[in-house]
């Protein structure tokens, strides 16, 4: 990991976003994709529901051309899968989330974390409009977001753009993570993705919402 975890915590609080590259790596990241690539190809995911409440369990449907994404929600136990990397790279993020929490800033108001969300996004053009992760107060309070994509490179698509003070565009390069307040401090989108797309991704839920 490339950066201390002041800098981290300083990013996050006045600028609502930060990039840390370098969180896993690149022997993790290849081993977690190959996990999660087994449990989309044994159907373990599905397409990529919009949906409201907490745990995105409210109303759900489906609209390929505004979200693109097969996703399965996991607690890193699933004994029909295997999951080696998945709980040490949940177990890894939970204790960033919590050290930052040390520091009094925003995460300092976390306790408790969703399941581990993985998705892919199977190329072709696949991306997720604009949106906020938390628009109506589901408890969510800050994102995170593994990138899974060891050679990824220029025209594969699938960037992260969000706009937590300028907009941003940012790479969905293996190993790094992405930390960003759930709010409607942060509208992001996933733009096109031109070659399959692997991440993980938690969210971190606010004790009192």
């Amino acid at each position: 990991m490339d950066d201390s975890l002041a800098e981290i915590d300083e990013r996050l609080n006045d600028e609502n976003f930060v990039v840390v590259d370098g969180f896993l790596p690149r022997e993790d990241v290849i081993k977690l994709k190959r996990e999660v690539k087994r449990a989309h190809e044994t159907g373990h995911m599905t397409p990529g529901v919009l949906a409201g409440g907490k745990a995105g369990n409210a109303t759900q449907y489906t609209m390929k051309h505004v979200r693109g994404d097969h996703v399965g929600w996991f607690s890193g136990t699933e004994a029909d899968i295997g999951w080696e990397l998945l709980p040490a790279a949940m177990k890894k993020t939970d204790t960033l989330v919590n050290e930052l929490g040390k520091l009094g800033g925003e995460c300092s108001h976390v306790s408790s974390r969703s399941q581990a969300m993985c998705s892919v996004y199977p190329g072709g053009g696949a991306r997720y409009v604009r949106h906020v992760d938390n628009p109506d107060q589901n408890g969510r309070l800050v994102t995170a977001l593994i990138y899974l994509n060891e050679s990824w490179e220029e025209g594969d698509g699938g960037e992260l753009r969000a706009a937590p003070v300028k907009l941003v565009d940012v790479a969905p390069l293996g190993g790094r993570l992405v930390l960003f307040k759930s709010n409607a401090r942060v509208p992001h989108e996933v733009l096109a993705a031109n070659a399959d797309r692997y991440a993980v991704t938690l969210w971190y839920f606010h004790k009192e919402e």
